[in-house]
Formats: structure tokens, C-alpha cells, sequence
């Protein structure tokens, strides 16, 4: 019976040690996210807005060829 359990307590100590390993790589992860995570709420606003000024620096264009 000597084998057998601490076979089961070496298999049961390699399991705790990966368990322990990966919440560490984890944790890493999750605190290189909270560093380096950029807010892109603004982005698409942004996009629309420099849409919109391309619009109008066309249409102004268009209208001074009209009109010159």
C-alpha cells in the first residue's frame, strides 16, 4: 500500500503545483490587461466625426469650383 499512496500524493502534488502555476500566469495576464487595455469608446466617434469634416471640406471644394 506504501506504492500506491504515495504514487496518489505525488499525482496529487504535480496537480496542486499546475493549479498554482497557471492562477499565477492568470493573475499575470489579467494585470498586463489592466495596464496596457486602452478605452476605445472615443475611437468610433472619432471616425464618424473625421467622416463627416471630409464630407464638408469636399462639398466646400465642389461649391468654390462652382462658383469660381
Amino acid at each position: 500500500m506504501g506504492r500506491e499512496e504515495s504514487k496518489e500524493q505525488s499525482k496529487e502534488a504535480a496537480k496542486e503545483k499546475e493549479t498554482a502555476a497557471h492562477a499565477k500566469k492568470v493573475a499575470r495576464v489579467d494585470k498586463q490587461w489592466e495596464q496596457g487595455a486602452k478605452d476605445t469608446s472615443k475611437d468610433a466617434a472619432d471616425a464618424a466625426s473625421d467622416a463627416a469634416t471630409v464630407a464638408r471640406k469636399a462639398a466646400a471644394k465642389k461649391q468654390e469650383a462652382a462658383e469660381g
